[in-house]
């Protein structure tokens, strides 16, 4: 089971955001057995591209890459070229580079790819 839970980080302790995440916390908590261990993982919330966007877009590039028997490399390519992630020169732009909009550009640019497939990467 995987579930994300907002935090704010106030006087050196992380607590929920508001109401709705400490009850999914505590809903969460209630669902543990004894010894089941549990990883955490914290990722900054800022207003630019989040670690979460980069996993969604190499995870929809691998996904056609398999699905087309292309490569990985070629796929990024052709999905950065039709979102338009262009640097000042030309060359496609590196998606560590791109910003939070870009990134969802060139998602939603996968997603219509992949649906064209017959692929679900939603």
């Amino acid at each position: 089971m995987q579930i994300t839970i907002r935090k704010v980080y106030v006087d050196g302790v992380l607590i929920p955001l508001n109401t709705m995440e400490e009850l999914k916390e505590q809903a969460f908590l209630k669902t543990l057995k004894e010894n089941d261990v549990v990883e955490e993982t914290y990722e900054l919330v800022t207003e630019d591209k989040s670690y979460a966007q980069l996993s969604k877009i190499h995870l929809c590039i691998r996904s056609i890459a398999e699905e087309t028997g292309d490569t990985f490399d070629s796929i990024k390519t052709q999905i950065k070229e039709r979102a338009g992630l262009y640097t000042q020169d030309g060359k496609p732009k590196s998606f560590k580079h791109c910003s939070k909009e870009e990134l969802n550009r060139a998602i939603q640019t996968a997603i219509e790819v992949g649906e064209f497939l017959n692929l679900n990467l939603y």
